[in-house]
C-alpha cells in the first residue's frame, strides 16, 4: 500500500516565509519609530556679533525653545528682530524659518537649544 506524500516541506518553509516577513515589517517599525526622535539639546556660544544657527538639524521637529543664562536677541529670517529674557526664553517653529540667528546682549552667553514635540 502507497503512502499518501507527505506535505511537511511545504509547511516548514511557509512557516521560515512567516517568521521572515515579520522579522522585516517589525525592523521597519522599529526604523520608522526612530526616525521620529527628537535629538539632545544643544549649547551655542553667542558674543554681540550674530551667530548663525545650522536649523538643518531641527526641521523635523516641531517646536525649538531657547533659553540662555543672559538677555539675547534673535534674528528671524534676516528681518525681524526680537529681544529675549532670560527668565522667558522663546520658541520658534523650525519649519517655517529661512534662518535664524542669535547674539548677546552683554558679553558671551551660551543659548540652549531645545528641540519640543507639539
Amino acid at each position: 500500500m502507497r503512502r499518501p506524500p507527505r506535505r511537511r516541506g511545504r509547511l516548514v518553509r511557509l512557516r521560515q516565509a512567516v517568521l521572515a516577513l515579520a522579522a522585516i515589517v517589525g525592523l521597519a517599525a522599529l526604523a520608522l519609530a526612530r526616525r521620529d526622535v527628537v535629538p539632545a539639546p544643544t549649547r551655542v556660544e553667542v558674543g554681540p556679533a550674530w551667530t548663525a544657527v545650522a536649523l538643518k538639524s531641527f526641521r523635523n521637529i516641531a517646536l525649538l525653545r531657547l533659553t540662555a543664562d543672559g538677555a539675547f536677541s534673535l534674528r528671524l529670517d534676516g528681518e525681524r528682530v526680537q529681544r529675549v529674557s532670560p527668565s522667558s526664553g522663546a520658541t520658534v517653529r523650525p519649519k517655517t524659518l529661512r534662518s535664524l540667528e542669535l547674539r548677546s546682549g552683554r558679553g558671551p552667553i551660551t543659548v540652549t537649544l531645545t528641540p519640543r514635540g507639539e
